[in-house]
């Protein structure tokens, strides 16, 4: 962060006075500048390619919010293939979802329609429609998100996937479920049927 000040506004200031100032030495500034981009950097770096890319060919009118929508609806679309796959659900499945773009788009709708899923949507403004979802998402923050520290966006997605299958589904008591864990919710309903 300070580096990043200095180099910033070092057509403004002398470079050895910010350092003075902001208490950091020259070498460690000069290290900094040479030192190769994080790999989350590098990641941003293609989004604002995708971003400009993308404004460029539009004349000027397709930008950042569209753009992620986009790449939201991406990884919603192949997040849903990867369920598909793994469970290979048999048609009349109910699929509940807020409203987000990504839920609404024409190739998510079309990937449930085609597998036979049953689409649900929350009502408008019904934040209650979705609180089981929603208590997942507190419950994934604050056990694992919220406490680390994470040193890249590839670490925090293997870490989730590890939470979700590894902990998560598996062995986490849900008050919800009789106090079972959802693969053991889900095996004893289908003794039942």
């Amino acid at each position: 962060m300070t580096f990043g000040f200095i180099e910033a506004e070092k057509a403004s200031f002398p470079i050895s006075r910010m350092c003075r100032a902001l208490g950091v030495s020259q070498s460690g500034f000069f290290a900094w500048q040479e030192r190769p981009a994080c790999l989350r950097q590098q990641q941003d770096m293609v989004y604002l390619a995708h971003i400009r890319t993308t404004f460029a060919l539009s004349n000027g009118t397709y930008g950042s919010p569209r753009t992620s929508d986009r790449l939201k609806r991406d990884l919603a679309v192949e997040a849903l293939r990867r369920a598909l796959v793994a469970r290979n659900p048999a048609p009349g499945l109910v699929h509940h979802s807020d409203r987000g773009s990504q839920y609404c788009s024409v190739d998510y709708q079309a990937l449930l329609r085609k597998r036979g899923i049953l689409i649900s949507m929350s009502g408008r403004g019904n934040c209650y429609d979705n609180s089981m979802v929603e208590t997942f998402f507190k419950t994934i923050k604050s056990e694992l998100i919220w406490p680390v520290a994470w040193q890249s966006r590839q670490q925090a997605e293997i870490a989730v996937a590890r939470y979700i299958d590894g902990f998560y589904n598996p062995v986490r008591r849900h008050s919800s479920l009789g106090f079972q864990s959802p693969i053991a919710f889900e095996r004893k309903a289908k003794e039942v049927s």
